[in-house]
């Protein structure tokens, strides 16, 4: 798995295609958040979509994703997609995809138009897509203020995405597609003010996230509770993974918007 390359390159090399041997990066088939979903664009309400982005339920038709997933698109288009989400562990043509609005935490729309890498330090790339139809499934829930200010250094995270893994041959590295919903089990390396570094080292064991998994939920190890969302991380997806944190106050000023019931 793992966060941000840009869409454009990676949806086309994402949509529809089988997966792949190999897991996403020390990662494995995920059958136990089946409110994980993948997000697709299209150019027209019936045109083919493509893939784009990670996410997951945080209420029964809201659907939490990363805000610079729709950035590439709007510079190219000038205006966002249509959105879509399907929860299908293997997504296929003939998947139900859930159509919805977008809403964008105010203060990243701005940066829609730049073309520098903000992500790595902004605290507002946060989207939710209001699905028009309810897919039926339990959400995932939001954690409370400052949750994680108060783990310990063996806390772990469970991410999940539908993104690429990555291989090296021949002096170079790439990113072959799963094509379905993965786990992988992260440490913690660090928590600061907006963030949580989470430790994706092969070496030692840990898993991790790589392109096409932005916007994807980190849980707490073991529970359907999502303290972050997957946004960054180092380009060959094998040391660390960086997500921003859902339980803080600016965070949490757009999320009470986006959903129908009190935050934690």
């Amino acid at each position: 798995m793992r966060r941000f390359i840009p869409a454009a390159v990676l949806g086309a090399a994402l949509a529809f295609i089988p997966s792949v041997a190999t897991a996403m990066v020390n990662g494995s088939p995920d059958y136990s958040h089946p409110e994980a979903g993948a997000l697709y664009f299209s150019d027209t309400p019936d045109g083919p979509r493509q893939f784009a982005c990670s996410g997951a339920l945080i209420d029964h038709t809201a659907f939490l994703t990363a805000a610079h997933c729709f950035a590439d698109y709007y510079r190219a288009n000038g205006r966002l997609p249509y959105a879509w989400a399907t929860f299908d562990q293997k997504p296929t043509e003939t998947s139900t995809f859930y159509g919805g609005t977008i809403a964008i935490d105010p203060a990243f729309v701005p940066k829609l138009t730049s073309r520098q890498n903000v992500y790595a330090n902004d605290t507002n790339d946060i989207a939710v897509v209001h699905l028009a139809t309810d897919p039926g499934l339990a959400p995932a829930s939001l954690p409370s203020a400052n949750e994680l200010g108060a783990v310990t250094r063996d806390q772990t995270f469970d991410v999940i995405g539908y993104g690429s893994t990555v291989t090296f041959g021949d002096g170079a590295h790439a990113y072959p597609p799963t094509g379905e919903r993965q786990a992988a089990l992260l440490g913690l390396a660090s928590v600061t003010p907006g963030w949580v570094h989470e430790d994706q080292n092969w070496s030692a064991g840990w898993g991790g996230a790589c392109g096409g998994d932005s916007g994807g939920p980190n849980y707490l190890r073991g529970t359907h509770v999502i303290v972050s969302t997957t946004i960054t991380g180092d380009m060959v997806c094998r040391a660390t993974n960086v997500a921003l944190r859902l339980d803080t106050p600016s965070a949490r000023g757009f999320l009470a918007t986006q959903v129908g019931y009190p935050l934690p």
